[in-house]
């Protein structure tokens, strides 16, 4: 089996290289999306080093991102080349969106970048990547749909991961870019300071640009994901 039937892919949006968002996300994770590189975290009063690194272990595997398509294995006869190209199609057609007001918020368990509001144009775009995207998806396995599953889906959720391999699309999705694994089982003076930290740690005054779309690949299973394609508006 090539590796390109055994990786998996997601389409994300990140910021562009000299956006002060991307570099204050990767650094908040401690990992450059593009490069691989291991990035210091930022210092937070009374939450160590080695704490803070268990609490974004996950979203440190998956990189500062905000999901458009979720993570999938490419059909067979599928290849990054058709993939790249489906991708550039979306793009040709698709325009600029502007995030005036991102705001800090926890989304569930998670510490999340979210909208100041539900924006229709954002999530119309994340919708196109699913539709566009899905004719070159595998199907999901048995062991994908269980581990889905978990998260005690409602009915409706349940019908949008049989169509579209996630449960979080058409009117379920919502945009964000996460920042911890879940904190469920998190003390509450942990989960305020970390808060507190985020917030001055992107205190960012810039908008965020939604101009480009990228492909991040996990080669095998449980790898950190990596920026592997930008394709621009």
């Amino acid at each position: 089996m090539t590796t390109e039937l055994t990786s998996r892919y997601a389409v994300y949006f990140s910021p562009e290289q000299q956006s002060p968002w991307f570099r204050a996300g990767n650094s908040w994770l401690g990992r450059d999306v593009e490069t691989g590189t291991t990035l210091a975290q930022p210092e937070i009063n009374q939450i160590p080093p080695h704490r803070l690194s268990e609490l974004t272990a996950s979203a440190r595997r998956y990189g500062f991102h905000a999901t458009m398509k979720a993570p999938f294995r490419l059909a067979a006869g599928a290849s990054e080349k058709d993939l790249f190209a489906q991708l550039a199609l979306l793009c040709k057609h698709a325009g600029a969106i502007t995030v005036a007001h991102p705001r800090l918020h926890m989304l569930g368990d998670f510490l999340a970048i979210q909208v100041d509001e539900q924006q229709d144009d954002i999530a119309a775009l994340a919708q196109a990547c699913v539709v566009h995207v899905d004719p070159l998806r595998a199907a999901m396995t048995d062991a994908e749909l269980q581990r889905r599953r978990q998260s005690r889906l409602s009915h409706r959720h349940e019908e949008l991961l049989l169509r579209w391999g996630y449960p979080y699309t058409e009117e379920a999705y919502r945009f964000h870019m996460t920042l911890s694994d879940s904190l469920a089982q998190t003390e509450a003076e942990t989960v305020e300071r970390l808060q507190n930290a985020a917030e001055h740690h992107f205190n960012i005054a810039a908008p965020i640009e939604i101009n480009n779309l990228c492909i991040f690949k996990e080669d095998t299973p449980g790898a950190a994901l990596k920026l592997i394609h930008r394709c621009r508006f």
